[in-house]
């Protein structure tokens, strides 16, 4: 069986935590034709979508995943980087939320 790695554990918590909010949230697979640097899911709830790309505590965005993330705020959307089931919480909780600070 292969091991969980601590961001995979945290995705599964995200996940399942958004959606027993009333999220749809889903992953999304890199692969061939997969857009450079895309988040690790979306999520959304009464007209808000919200790109959410899931990290380790210390976890740290690749150049492309930076790339993406401006270009998602640069057309007005909404991009956060999750670390812990916390921040999760806290997204859920607050309608208004734009960015969680590191």
């Amino acid at each position: 069986m292969k091991k969980q790695t601590l961001e995979t554990g945290v995705k599964k918590q995200v996940r399942d935590f958004l959606r027993l909010k009333g999220w749809l949230c889903f992953h999304h697979l890199a692969g061939i034709g997969c857009y450079p640097g895309l988040s690790d899911m979306t999520a959304i709830k009464n007209g808000r979508t919200v790109w959410l790309e899931i990290k380790a505590p210390r976890g740290v965005q690749s150049d492309r995943q930076v790339e993406f993330q401006a270009l998602i705020e640069g057309h007005g959307g909404e991009y956060i980087v999750i670390r812990c089931l916390e921040d999760a919480i806290r997204l859920d909780a607050d309608p208004n939320l734009v960015r969680l600070v590191d």
